[in-house]
């Protein structure tokens, strides 16, 4: 009696793998483990500014400019990255830029950013492996402070 269920369930687990009935049991545990390998990441995590931060703005008598820091996770075998920030009522991108790491500094001397557009801006980046871009990243937003918030 055991036999024949055990003949069963064999039979069963092969239907239900989509193998017939000539597959070994140690070719469906091999099987099992190519599925159980993790997907290669090809989008980075953004790391900062985190969302909701408060960002660097500058001095309406242009003596100190803006300085925004950008930083992202690595991913594998990536040969440069796609910076893009934007503020959401902007009609173009303050940083379009492709760049090789995980990090970008974004400095504008003499420049700073209108009550009207302090907040609410937007950040991604994406990834190009060998010759293809990858997904963007989730968007994060950041605010700008207040204008001469820091000038001297």
């Amino acid at each position: 009696m055991n036999g024949t269920r055990l003949a069963l369930a064999s039979l069963a687990l092969v239907m239900l793998a989509g193998c017939d009935e000539s597959t070994s049991p140690t070719a469906l545990e091999g099987q099992e483990e190519e599925e159980a390998q993790p997907q290669a990441v090809t989008v980075p995590k953004l790391i900062s500014p985190a969302y909701g931060a408060v960002m660097d703005n500058g001095c309406q008598d242009r003596s100190n400019g803006i300085v925004w820091d950008f930083e992202w996770s690595e991913v594998d075998e990536a040969v440069e990255y796609h910076l893009y920030v934007k503020g959401v009522n902007a009609s173009i991108a303050v940083v379009d830029d492709v760049v090789v790491g995980k990090q970008y500094r974004h400095d504008s001397p003499g420049s700073y950013i209108i009550g009207r557009h302090q907040l609410d801006w937007r950040w991604r980046v994406r990834a190009r492996i060998g010759l293809d871009w990858q997904d963007w990243s989730d968007e994060n937003s950041f605010d700008v402070e207040p204008l001469d918030t820091d000038c001297s």
